[in-house]
């Protein structure tokens, strides 16, 4: 359902102050690879009135703090997200500039002295090549000379029009992301400085051909550490308003979606010096591809198998992770390919979390507790094999996250069996289903690529541990197999050649250039 707030907002409201800063945000992770279309009506949308935004942690948060710990006048304009997904229906973005242009019109400009937007940087929408450019270029038409930042996913699009558009950007610096809220305070400081000095800047985007799955750049890694201390020590001693690393987003087939490092200078300080410290830094990037690769291993079903007949009851945890059909980077979260080998292999004691199957759910509903239920699972959204299982319906319930739910036990394996798509984003949420924490199945299998903080705090309190499973699907991990059109091939690791980096250079909003740079 789309939800909609609206609050009435005149010129005259604007009035009293000189300090507006316009903030508002498009956020959504679209993966070109998975069949489900994002409808309009699967985003909340907010017009002009963020109360529901001001404390939920997140980017709004911290924007909305420390603006008006600086002394602004947050003005809230319009904002929309939703769980990720594939592309995006055009009807919401139709929806989302209608809304956009209307408050517009409403906004006194003389009061307005900076604006702050919140990009996740990998939107798609059908028919639209770069949304998040269209957005920008809207607002810059709308206000030539007035400071524009945005925030943005560390797994962004980073694309040279949207480099020109902004006065600055900003990304989240952590995988897992655990700043957030921090990230949208950080773009308020650099927003507050550009007004402040009245400056316009210099940015600089280097992409590079490397496609990185988010999961082989959690920034918790030796590897990643290094190189976000290389980020930092060089983000400090340059004078730097920001430097930052997008991971890019591999699940799309869109050509900008490749690694690429970001910075951001006031202007006439980027000198010729930092110009080629910065193509080091994205040339060391480079070189540390193969060891990105390395910070985690992909394993098969045998591996659980192999669990499965070591582990003693009451030792650890032991989660893997159903990589390639992961809901928070866009698949249906529907394939039941490891159930199948399990139940082949006739392994028995391992909970499943979840297999979205709306129409399963409730023939389950339909039944006693206790009864035996005979039907087909999985593969509904995808349109990927179904599975036909016979299920002893051990209970159902329902809550907002899940719709309504059942738990099966299929040849002594628990199934958790949901109506809707969602990111197991903590083992708490088995908590609805009757699970205790302190009690769940020692060997489970998470429909989720990496695992969430909460997950990876449950593991090290109880000396569990997390693996992956190297599955198929529309978020495999090998994606030198996903059916990509428009993206070059020779980025790594489809193939690993030198090749070029491409370096976008902006000062101030018209002075663009793109060049090609070899890599060494």
């Amino acid at each position: 359902m789309c939800r909609v707030t609206m609050w009435n907002l005149g010129k005259g409201m604007l009035m009293s102050s000189n300090n507006v800063v316009l903030l508002g945000g498009f956020s959504h992770e679209s993966n070109t690879f998975s069949p489900l279309t994002m409808k309009a009506e699967e985003f909340w949308m907010y017009h002009s009135d963020f109360t529901a935004l001001k404390s939920d942690g997140g980017e709004y948060t911290g924007a909305i703090q420390r603006l008006m710990r600086l002394g602004y006048r947050p003005l809230p304009v319009i904002a929309t997200g939703s769980k990720v997904g594939g592309v995006i229906e055009r009807r919401l973005l139709d929806r989302y500039m209608v809304g956009l242009t209307s408050i517009l019109d409403q906004v006194d400009s003389t009061h307005v002295v900076g604006i702050q937007w919140v990009l996740h940087g990998s939107s798609r929408v059908d028919g639209v090549r770069d949304v998040q450019a269209k957005i920008l270029k809207t607002l810059r038409d709308r206000f030539p000379a007035v400071p524009l930042v945005v925030s943005m996913d560390l797994h962004s699009t980073v694309t040279a029009e949207m480099v020109q558009l902004v006065d600055g950007l900003v990304h989240y610096r952590t995988a897992p992301h655990r700043d957030v809220e921090e990230t949208g305070g950080r773009a308020a400081d650099m927003l507050n400085e550009l007004i402040t000095s009245d400056l316009e800047t210099e940015r600089v985007a280097i992409k590079l051909p490397l496609l990185l799955p988010g999961e082989f750049g959690q920034t918790d890694s030796s590897v990643m550490k290094e190189i976000t201390q290389r980020i930092e020590e060089f983000r400090n001693s340059s004078g730097a308003l920001d430097v930052s690393l997008s991971q890019g987003f591999p699940w799309a087939d869109e050509p900008d979606g490749v690694v690429t490092v970001v910075g951001v200078w006031t202007k006439n300080t980027l000198n010729p010096r930092l110009r080629e410290q910065i193509r080091k830094l994205a040339q060391e990037v480079w070189e540390i591809r193969h060891d990105l690769y390395r910070t985690v291993t992909l394993h098969t079903v045998d591996a659980l198998a192999g669990i499965k007949s070591t582990v003693r009851p009451g030792v650890g945890y032991t989660v893997f992770c159903d990589t390639g059909d992961n809901p928070t980077a866009g698949a249906p979260e529907d394939r039941v390919d490891v159930l199948e080998e399990v139940l082949q292999r006739n392994i028995s004691d391992v909970f499943f979390v979840p297999i979205v199957d709306a129409y399963f759910v409730h023939q389950c509903l339909k039944v006693p507790r206790g009864a035996l239920l005979t039907a087909s699972l999985g593969g509904t959204l995808s349109n990927t094999p179904s599975l036909t299982v016979a299920a002893l319906v051990l209970r159902t319930g329902r809550n907002d996250l899940m719709g309504s739910w059942a738990v099966v036990d299929i040849n002594g394996n628990w199934v958790l069996v949901t109506e809707l798509r969602f990111g197991v984003s903590s083992p708490a949420l088995l908590v609805d289903c009757g699970f205790e924490l302190d009690a769940l199945p020692e060997t489970m299998v998470v429909k989720s690529g990496y695992l969430f903080p909460p997950w990876k705090t449950f593991l090290r309190i109880h000396e569990g541990r997390e693996l992956l499973l190297g599955t198929k699907g529309p978020t495999t991990l090998d994606v030198s197999t996903l059916p990509y059109e428009i993206m070059p091939g020779d980025n790594f690791p489809r193939q690993d050649q030198s090749g070029e980096m491409l370096e976008i250079y902006v000062s101030g909003r018209h002075n663009v250039s793109c060049e090609g740079i070899p890599l060494q």
